[in-house]
C-alpha cells in the first residue's frame, strides 16, 4: 500500500507531519476550502497559499504484479519530483521514497508499505476477498510468516493454526468488515481499528487438548483468552513433518509454544519423537 507523508522541510518529518494511507486509485490534493467542504481535496495541505485547490492527483494502477503510483499535476504554480518539475495534465511515475513538492512549500515524501494479510481462500465468504486487497494495495498471502500485517478470519471458520499464531502474537485478527471499512475512503490518516473488527470467538477443532474448551459443541476460545495460552505448553516435546505434511502455520505454531520442529524425512503426517501422536 503506497503511503504519503507530509514533510517539514524539503527531506524531513517534523511534529506536524501526517502520514496518508492510499486506498484508491485516484486521490486528490488541495488546499483547504472555505466554507463548504463540496469540493475539498482529499488531502488537504496547508501552508502554501500558491497551492491550487485541486492541485494534482495521485493515481495508482497494478501492472505486472506491481502497483505503480504516478503524480499529475493540474495546477498554475507546478509540481516536482525530486526537484524535477513533472509536465501538466500528464501521468508521471513515482518511486518509494520520492519526494514531490508542490507549489513553493509543500513536500511529499511517497513510500511504498507492505502489508501483507493472511486469510483462507477455502472458505465460501472469501471469494471477493483477492479482488478487495487488489484493488486496496494489500498483498494477498497463502500462508504463514512472522511479517504478517493482518489475519482475516470470520466467526464461523475453524481456527486455523496461522490464526492462532496470530493470536499468540497479538497480530491483528480481522472479519471481512474491516476490509469493507477500509474501501470507504479514497485515503486515511488512521487505518480502521482492527479492535472494532475483530471475530467474537475463535472456533477450534473438536477435541483440541485445550483448557479453552466450551462444555459442549466446537471449542471457543476469544482472542485474549489464545493470547493468555501457557507458552511452554509444549517444552520438551518434538515434531517431525515429512514434506508431504509441512505447514507454516503449524511449526511457528509449535515452536511458539517452545515445542520443537524437525524436518527430515519421516513416515506418516507427523511424528511426536517424544510419544505417539
Amino acid at each position: 500500500m503506497w503511503t504519503v507523508e507530509t514533510l517539514q522541510s524539503a527531506n524531513e518529518a517534523g511534529p506536524d507531519s501526517k502520514l496518508y494511507w492510499i486506498t484508491s486509485d485516484t486521490v486528490s490534493l488541495g488546499r483547504p476550502l472555505k466554507g463548504s467542504a463540496a469540493g475539498q481535496a482529499d488531502i488537504v495541505l496547508t501552508g502554501d497559499s500558491a497551492v491550487s485547490k485541486i492541485h494534482a492527483y495521485i493515481t495508482t494502477k497494478w501492472d505486472d504484479g506491481r502497483l505503480n503510483v504516478c503524480i499529475k499535476d493540474i495546477s498554475r504554480y507546478g509540481t516536482w519530483i525530486n526537484d524535477v518539475r513533472v509536465e501538466r495534465e500528464v501521468e508521471t511515475e513515482v518511486k518509494s521514497g520520492d519526494v514531490v513538492k508542490l507549489a513553493a512549500k509543500i513536500h511529499l515524501r511517497f513510500k511504498w508499505a507492505e502489508l501483507k494479510v493472511l486469510m483462507d481462500l477455502s472458505a465460501p465468504s472469501m471469494t471477493q476477498a483477492p479482488q478487495q486487497l487488489r484493488t486496496l494495495g494489500l498483498s494477498l498471502q497463502h500462508e504463514w510468516c512472522s511479517d504478517i500485517s493482518y489475519v482475516v478470519h470470520e466467526d464461523a471458520q475453524p481456527a486455523t493454526p496461522a490464526v492462532m499464531c496470530a493470536a499468540l502474537l497479538a497480530k491483528p485478527v480481522v472479519r471481512l468488515s474491516w476490509l469493507e471499512a477500509l474501501s470507504q475512503q479514497r485515503c486515511w490518516e488512521a487505518l480502521p481499528d482492527a479492535g472494532a473488527h475483530c471475530p467474537a470467538l475463535l472456533s477450534l477443532p473438536a477435541g483440541q487438548p485445550t483448557s479453552l474448551s466450551t462444555p459442549s459443541g466446537p471449542q471457543q476460545c476469544s482472542l485474549r483468552d489464545m493470547q493468555s495460552v501457557d507458552r511452554q505448553l509444549l517444552q520438551g516435546l518434538a515434531f517431525a513433518f515429512d514434506e508431504d505434511s509441512y505447514d507454516a502455520g503449524l511449526t511457528a505454531l509449535v515452536q511458539l509454544l517452545s515445542g520443537t520442529v524437525i524436518t527430515g524425512s519421516v513416515k506418516g503426517p507427523a511424528a511426536h519423537l517424544s510419544g505417539t501422536v
